[in-house]
């Protein structure tokens, strides 16, 4: 099963630094102190509506080892993996980011009572460049809003992300129609002696990876005294990326570029001075310059590389100690053809490289400016274990690029679903959604869209609508399914961009897809037809309220009486299917075999059955046996605060249940 998140708010009005208990129970819930524990967690407002983790985040497991200082918060989450409950897409830990420190939940709790608006204060003169980070664990991924590539994207099903090598590799990789495409070593760099008896190429000895939200910047130094800075960054929502090498102590030297693609026939251009590589689906083409003066003005470069098969090298005689080499990445569909690849390859470098860049990091500023910006950074109610007031805030807008850089253009070559996308994280390459729209998920698109409608409301609602399109006539949307939100996330879109017939125009989807989970509350991959699971029949209810409330605003009174009158129902279930047992609380239920689970079920999660905390109206002795066995699992020192997996979705509901049931300090 996998993950992310979702909204529920907590006590009072503006945001900022707060005092009240409400704070603390998120927490220590979510996962365990760390930059992300701060005084954004948790926080009631019915009107607004979000629980920011631009890292699409959420699972932690308490095999993840922790450690003091700026990895701690990280470590403690990782991307979910949707089919086998370990997802890593972005290896070192960030995820982290959305799930733990960074969001602030200003989200509207479904049982509460409309709350003031909030004071949502931003940085309007965010500069990029505050936020670079080079700190352990290191950050090797990027992208570019609407582009369909990432730097470094996951190798394999199991989401682990290479390392960058001593050799600079480039690793490029993103979506394809309804598939994914990896680019492994499109460009390599070495060192070689021409007067060395034996012509070997020189690694860099060690590495150092930056991060910043525009580029990424890799410096590496050689046994010979010279030093390689590669700047990687994209330009523009086409993917199209410019990759800048800075040579120092490197007079006489031979600088080896390198490239190969085993799918790809390779030729070289003569008169675009462009090397392409062509398959069946794709192109690409590289072009190489050296680059004059603090701008980095392009010239032309004498010869050409050589092509071996499926392979490529340039060697380039470095004649003075300091030089700089430009390469630009153009990629284009078969549709688009070749020339778009040598057109998107040749704008890059016919302008000084400086400029390029100059704008990228503009629109990583533009939207960062608009981000929320806490009045105090820190992490002060809970052990910081390490954390800087500098690290949090890092971490904040880190998980906000991360939000911004995962949405995708609509793909021109899948034309079965032509609108923009919320991916789990360009990184993951994750595709399991609707069959037209793969890289479309259930759980972390429509979470992402609330985050996103505090930035940008109009694309949000975008989104939004485009994945309520997928819902057919019987309720059902294609690919994995998870505990519902889609309710909420329309809500919480109709907060921060209050538009009636973008409202009228969802709902009847959005019903459609109620009815239907109401008599299916169970992973869409379960093997058995007439399961019930605890987790998805509590975010059912959790979802009905905000149905309940849009039918309101619409002026359906029927509905209103309907969705109402499905509640007590809904909670006779639950007693009866999960809680018939004095001493154990299931997550399954099989309907038809009136047992509580088969063997080829995974031990019930806690977590899972601990989100049955958040509806206020269950029986005392019910929530009686959960609060007892929740303090009998909880430990804040312990990894996932002592669960066996925390995702952040149940997390968020759990948090929810403690505090109206007065236990702030769990």
């Amino acid at each position: 099963m996998t993950n992310t998140s979702t909204n529920r708010p907590s006590s009072t009005a503006a945001i900022g630094p707060f005092n009240s208990n409400a704070s603390r129970a998120s927490k220590r819930v979510f996962v365990k102190p760390g930059p992300s524990t701060t005084e954004w967690i948790s926080f009631r407002n019915d009107n607004s509506g979000c629980d920011p983790a631009a890292g699409n985040t959420t699972l932690c497991t308490s095999k993840t080892k922790r450690t003091a200082g700026t990895g701690s918060a990280s470590e403690a989450v990782t991307r979910s993996n949707r089919l086998h409950g370990s997802l890593r897409v972005i290896r070192q830990r960030l995820a982290l980011i959305g799930f733990s420190i960074a969001m602030v939940p200003w989200c509207g709790n479904a049982q509460s009572a409309p709350a003031p608006g909030l004071d949502l204060k931003v940085d309007g003169r965010f500069d990029s460049d505050s936020v670079a980070f080079e700190a352990g664990p290191e950050q090797r991924w990027n992208s570019f809003p609407g582009g369909r590539l990432c730097l470094n994207p996951a190798r394999s099903a199991h989401y682990d992300m290479p390392p960058i090598g001593n050799d600079f590799s480039l690793h490029l990789g993103g979506y394809l129609g309804k598939g994914v495409v990896r680019l492994s070593d499109v460009l390599t760099a070495n060192l070689q002696d021409p007067d060395a008896q034996s012509p070997t190429l020189l690694d860099a000895a060690k590495c150092k990876v930056t991060w910043y939200p525009y580029k990424l910047v890799t410096e590496g130094s050689y046994s010979n005294g010279a030093k390689l800075e590669v700047s990687d960054f994209f330009v523009d929502s086409h993917s199209t990326l410019i990759r800048r090498l800075q040579m120092r102590h490197g007079g006489g030297q031979i600088l080896v570029l390198q490239g190969r693609n085993k799918n790809a026939k390779l030729s070289w251009i003569k008169e675009k001075h462009v090397l392409l590589a062509t398959t069946g689906n794709y192109t690409y083409a590289l072009k190489l310059a050296r680059l004059q003066g603090e701008q980095g003005q392009a010239q032309a470069m004498p010869g050409s590389p050589v092509i071996d098969g499926s392979s490529w090298r340039w060697d380039l005689p470095l004649t003075t100690d300091n030089e700089s080499i430009g390469m630009s990445f153009g990629f284009a569909t078969a549709g688009e053809g070749d020339e778009s690849a040598i057109r998107r390859a040749e704008e890059p470098l016919a302008r000084p490289v400086h400029s390029s860049l100059a704008e990228t990091k503009a629109e990583f500023d533009r939207f960062l400016s608009k981000v929320p910006k806490p009045a105090k950074w820190g992490v002060s109610t809970v052990p910081d274990r390490g954390i800087t007031p500098e690290q949090h805030r890092i971490f904040y807008y880190m998980a906000w690029t991360f939000l911004h850089q995962s949405v995708m253009n609509a793909l021109p070559e899948n034309p079965e679903y032509s609108h923009p996308q919320m991916t789990l994280g360009k990184p993951a390459l994750w595709r399991d959604g609707d069959r037209t729209a793969p890289p479309t998920c259930s759980w972390e698109s429509l979470l992402g869209a609330q985050w996103l409608s505090f930035v940008e409301p109009e694309q949000a609602w975008t989104i939004f609508t485009a994945i309520t399109s997928l819902i057919n006539e019987k309720g059902q949307i294609g690919g994995e399914s998870l505990p519902s939100r889609k309710a909420q996330t329309a809500w919480i879109l109709y907060t921060r961009m209050p538009d009636r017939r973008k409202l009228e125009a969802v709902y009847p989807a959005r019903k459609r897809y109620l009815l239907w989970r109401e008599n299916n509350p169970k992973w869409s991959y379960s093997v058995n037809r007439d399961e019930k699971d605890i987790e998805y029949v509590v975010s059912w209810l959790f979802d009905l309220e905000y149905a309940k409330r849009i039918a309101k605003v619409l002026g359906l009174a029927d509905d209103v009486t309907m969705w109402q009158g499905k509640r007590a129902p809904a909670l006779d279930n639950i007693r009866l299917w999960f809680f018939a047992e004095p001493d154990v609380v299931h997550q399954y239920y099989s309907a038809s075999r009136g047992t509580y689970s088969s063997r080829k079920k995974e031990a019930p999660r806690p977590s899972y059955v601990l989100t049955s905390l958040s509806l206020p109206d269950m029986r005392p002795e019910m929530a009686a046996r959960l609060q007892k066995w929740f303090r009998e699992i909880h430990d804040p020192a312990e990894d996932c605060a002592g669960f066996n997996v925390l995702k952040y979705p149940d997390a968020n509901l759990i948090a929810y249940g403690l505090l109206d049931r007065g236990m702030p300090e769990a």
